[in-house]
């Protein structure tokens, strides 16, 4: 079932209430405008179906997005000389927060 709009009697903020991946959600919108709810419920029921998918708070760092790139495309010659800049970066970045 996906979420869908509502407000309660005397309060002004709408709600979204329903049930995504078997969890029921009766959250705050946090908005009295129709049209603001209804971005504020889409962007809630999206979140909490890629949670259910890949995990709450799934994150994935550009070398392991890399790595699987190069993975499943071994003559992607461009994320190569990337990947070995961004190493770089994080490499100065560490020994420039370890100095005293």
């Amino acid at each position: 079932m996906t979420l869908k709009l509502h407000k309660r009697p005397g309060t002004r903020f709408y709600y979204a209430i329903g049930t995504v991946n078997g969890k029921e959600i009766r959250q705050s919108l946090k908005t009295p405008n129709r049209k603001a709810a209804e971005e504020a419920k889409a962007a809630l029921e999206a979140k909490l179906y890629r949670d259910g998918i890949y995990g709450k708070g799934h994150r994935t760092s550009f070398r392991e997005a890399a790595e699987l790139y190069l993975k499943h495309r071994p003559n992607a010659r461009f994320i190569a000389p990337i990947s070995k800049g961004a190493v770089n970066v994080v490499q100065k970045t560490n020994a420039i927060t370890a100095t005293p």
